[in-house]
C-alpha cells in the first residue's frame, strides 16, 4: 500500500479525528474510509455531469461510477436530473421489448423522470 499524503484545515482534522473516536477506528483507518467515500461520490458526480452533458453514454456512466446502469437510474432519478432515453431504447437495450408484461419495470422511471414517450 502506498501513503498519501495532503494538508487540511486544523477544523477537518478534529472532525476527523473525533469520527475515529467515535467509531473507535484508528485515525489512518478513518482517513482512508472517507477517503474511498469521496473517491465514490465524486466518481458518481464525474458520471453524472458526462451524461447531462452528452459526452458520455448511461452505460459509460455507469461504468465511470462504480455502479449498474439500474443504479445509476435511481442516481439520476434523485438528483432530479433528464433521463435521456425514449422506452423504446431502454425496453430494447433491456431485452423486454417483446415481452410488454415485464413492462412495469419502466413505470417507476417514466413518471417525472424524462423519459420521452414514443
Amino acid at each position: 500500500m502506498e501513503s498519501i499524503s495532503f494538508r487540511a484545515e486544523k477544523e477537518l482534522k478534529k472532525q476527523i479525528d473525533d469520527l475515529a473516536q467515535l467509531e473507535k477506528k484508528n485515525k489512518s483507518d478513518e482517513y482512508r474510509e472517507i477517503f474511498l467515500l469521496g473517491i465514490g461520490e465524486k466518481r458518481k458526480e464525474l458520471a453524472s455531469l458526462k451524461y447531462q452533458s452528452g459526452e458520455f453514454s448511461l452505460g459509460q456512466a455507469a461504468e465511470l461510477a462504480n455502479i449498474t446502469i439500474w443504479e445509476f437510474l435511481h442516481l439520476l432519478k434523485q438528483k432530479e436530473l433528464s433521463i435521456n432515453l425514449t422506452k423504446d431504447e431502454v425496453l430494447k437495450g433491456l431485452g423486454f421489448y417483446e415481452n410488454r408484461s415485464r413492462f412495469c419495470l419502466l413505470n417507476f422511471y417514466s413518471k417525472n423522470s424524462g423519459i420521452k414517450k414514443t
